[in-house]
């Protein structure tokens, strides 16, 4: 049940409007001054404020201001006379819900505080969930400053469609990264495939990326799909980007311009509705100064870029790795006080 404050200096307003609040399903808190509003609003937490602008130890204005310092997202309805619409709509300008005149409207009061107090709990939820995001990938990945702005970052762009580059060294995660992103994708449901382009021949690049029909060459027995047709609705994530040769670069700006790819032997176009993550370990835009690049093709790809550290620039996230891994193996081996001397956790 939603908790509703009314702070009002006349006994048969308090007393009126909580008879209508708990007819209509929700508790009522009640006080006289601001200064006993306060207090009750530090204990119960309401989750929506009825607020006279005219109380006897205080104004309104600066009553809201004092309750918005304990918590921003509250809902502060404004209960007001006619001749005091003016300071209302100034209330509105310092953070108000919203405002209502005396005599009041019963059902527009009620109404108003709906969906004063749905709004306000979807906010609580949001921040509660943010939180636990936060948390839950601070324990995978680590909780130095430079991983906590990545998973800033993921918080952005998680839910979204952009194709992102993910640069950094050999073994510092990259395809974890890129598994966690897809995850908390809304193509989670979808393939996560994986392409490691330098492990494909470049005679073979064609037919592993976009598949062909039977008999579309010597020894194509049966119809083989290519990985973009494999990853359709999902994410592609395309590892070792940087060894794209001109020729894997240029096929791969056509089909994320074409939206589409065709069976080697077809002419029938496959739509595509797909993500691309990528992994490089080297500088792409120093490759593109050089020429090793497509400049067209980065800005396709890298829609958003994350930069991720190598270990030796969080030392932090030294001893929160030992710990997890030390833990990992305790429950696996099925081991009990296992820890790390305080001598060995000094990283200099």
């Amino acid at each position: 049940m939603d908790k509703i404050l009314v702070v009002d200096d006349e006994d048969n307003i308090r007393d009126v409007l909580h008879n209508i609040l708990t007819f209509n399903g929700f508790a009522s808190l009640e006080a006289p001054d601001a200064k006993l509003a306060l207090e009750i609003y530090r204990k119960a937490t309401p989750s929506a404020i009825l607020l006279d602008l005219r109380l006897p130890d205080m104004n309104g204005i600066e009553a809201m201001k004092e309750f918005k310092k304990i918590d921003p997202d509250v809902p502060v309805i404004i209960v007001t006379a006619y001749g005091d619409i003016p300071s209302a709509v100034e209330a509105i300008k310092h953070g108000a819900y919203d405002f209502i005149t005396k005599p009041i409207y019963f059902e527009g009061l009620i109404t108003t505080i709906k969906k004063a107090v749905e709004k306000f709990n979807l906010e609580k939820k949001v921040k509660e969930l943010n939180k636990a995001f936060h948390t839950s990938l601070e324990f995978t990945l680590g909780n130095s400053a430079a991983i906590k702005k990545i998973i800033g970052q993921l918080h952005q762009i998680a839910t979204s469609d952009y194709n992102i580059i993910i640069q950094g060294e050999t073994g510092t995660g990259k395809t974890f990264l890129a598994n966690i992103i897809h995850n908390l994708s809304k193509r989670s449901d979808s393939p996560f495939v994986k392409i490691s382009i330098g492990s494909i021949p470049e005679t073979l690049i064609e037919s592993e990326l976009f598949g062909y029909e039977k008999g579309a060459f010597t020894g194509a027995n049966k119809i083989k799909k290519g990985y973009f047709e494999i990853a359709n609705g999902g994410t592609l994530f395309w590892d070792d980007l940087n060894n794209a040769s001109p020729f894997v670069q240029a096929k791969l700006l056509s089909v994320i311009e074409d939206k589409k790819v065709y069976h080697i032997g077809s002419t029938n176009p496959l739509k595509l509705d797909i993500r691309i993550i990528s992994a490089t370990n080297t500088d792409l835009k120093k490759d593109i100064k050089e020429g090793k690049f497509r400049e067209d093709l980065f800005f396709r790809l890298g829609e958003f870029i994350i930069d991720l550290p190598p270990l030796r620039e969080r030392r932090e996230d030294i001893v929160f790795f030992s710990k997890k891994f030390l833990l990992d193996t305790c429950i696996e081996l099925k081991k009990q006080n296992c820890s790390i001397q305080d001598e060995a956790t000094n990283v200099r």
